[in-house]
């Protein structure tokens, strides 16, 4: 295995020292790697770290290494770049087994992957090893390849992004983030599921020509007082569906009501989310959903970046000077957009039913 080992690095001290021959001092800067398929039974190899030089001023790490990973089902394949020589020096693929003993034994350098499900455990992770993780939205990263669709233009192409100076990365979430937003995830299929039910139970009704409001409140109490009207043609059959279905229902509505005590218990102790509830418009469900999103309100430059990260903001089509501003871009987490402009409907909700000179600022009277 050392021998392996030493081979690979005279190796790549070859390659290194053909591609920086012409630049005395220089060393080369690892800047791509990439997460791909491959055919079965090919042999993943790792390759050795480049030792980043150390700035005596700074402190920070002069020649720093960077590497864009892009993560998938099989195989690891990494592309390693010279900075200098703006070509890949090696292309190696590691088995998904294989990737922390890989970055265990690699020098701290700068790893670039999308940002997905996954991609938040695997920076923890390499964190844990002294690597700086950056992770990028995948629609950031698609500017950015060059001919077709393949692994190794995907693993080139987040390289490519990784070194904008203007690229805008995602937060790495913790654990806790994960766990409260699996609260709101479940909550939030939960109530699809409540309204395909309702929607189902109504259906069946409105084949008999028996039709409800469209309340909550109004479904729950019309349903028995239907199956106990004998005068309808409703059958046997469908009665005894019609109650099963309202009993799934209500197990539903149970599953809800103990994820809504969990989310109101989380939120009561995180300091954080106490002080988001004093704003108008915010309860314990908005404000965890919005810690659990966004940890640290440092990662926006200012306050208008975070309503344009949520997508609540006009849509611009401007050109030759003038400005076209449409409906909102919608960008951003679909539930945390809902949560919010229903947070403002029950606002200016509330405001309304004030008198004009008890509410709360000049716009939101004119608003109400």
């Amino acid at each position: 295995m050392r021998a392996d080992s030493s081979r690979i690095q005279t190796r790549v001290d070859r390659l290194i020292a053909a591609r920086t021959r012409f630049q005395p001092g220089a060393y080369p800067i690892i800047q791509g790697l990439g997460i791909a398929t491959s055919q079965p039974g090919s042999r993943a190899r790792s390759i050795p770290a480049v030792r980043p030089t150390r700035s005596t001023s700074t402190g920070q790490c002069k020649n720093w290494p960077e590497e864009g990973l892009q993560k998938s089902l099989l195989v690891i394949t990494n592309e390693v770049f010279s900075r200098q020589a703006r070509k890949p020096v090696l292309r190696r693929q590691l088995r998904r087994g294989q990737m922390l003993e890989f970055f265990a034994n690699l020098q701290p350098c700068l790893v670039g992957m999308e940002a997905c499900a996954g991609s938040h455990f695997w920076a923890r992770r390499l964190r844990e090893f002294g690597h700086d993780v950056r992770l990028i939205a995948p629609q950031l990263v698609k500017p950015y390849v060059r001919g077709q669709k393949n692994d190794a233009n995907d693993a080139r192409a987040i390289c490519e992004a990784l070194q904008r100076p203007d690229m805008r990365f995602v937060a790495i979430k913790s654990v806790e983030q994960q766990a409260l937003s699996h609260l709101h995830t479940t909550r939030s299929q939960l109530m699809k599921r409540r309204i395909a039910q309702t929607n189902a139970i109504r259906a069946m009704l409105a084949e008999h020509g028996l039709v409800l409001p469209r309340a909550m409140k109004a479904l729950r109490q019309g349903v028995p007082e239907l199956l106990d009207d004998a005068s309808n043609e409703l059958a046997g059959i469908t009665r005894m569906l019609i109650q099963e279905e309202m009993l799934m229902l209500a197990q539903l509505q149970q599953r809800i009501d103990e994820l809504d005590r969990q989310i109101k218990s989380q939120a009561a102790a995180n300091p954080a989310c106490r002080q988001l509830q004093q704003l108008p418009g915010v309860g314990p469900v908005s404000a965890s959903a919005l810690v659990a999103q966004v940890d640290r309100a440092q990662h926006f430059k200012d306050s208008r970046q975070l309503p344009a990260a949520v997508g609540i903001v006009p849509r611009q089509h401007s050109s030759g000077g003038k400005n076209v501003l449409l409906g909102i871009t919608k960008r951003g987490d679909e539930y945390l957009r809902w949560l919010f402009i229903h947070g403002a409907r029950a606002f200016l909700k509330a405001q309304q039913l004030k008198p004009a000179e008890q509410r709360e600022a000049p716009r939101v009277r004119h608003l109400a």
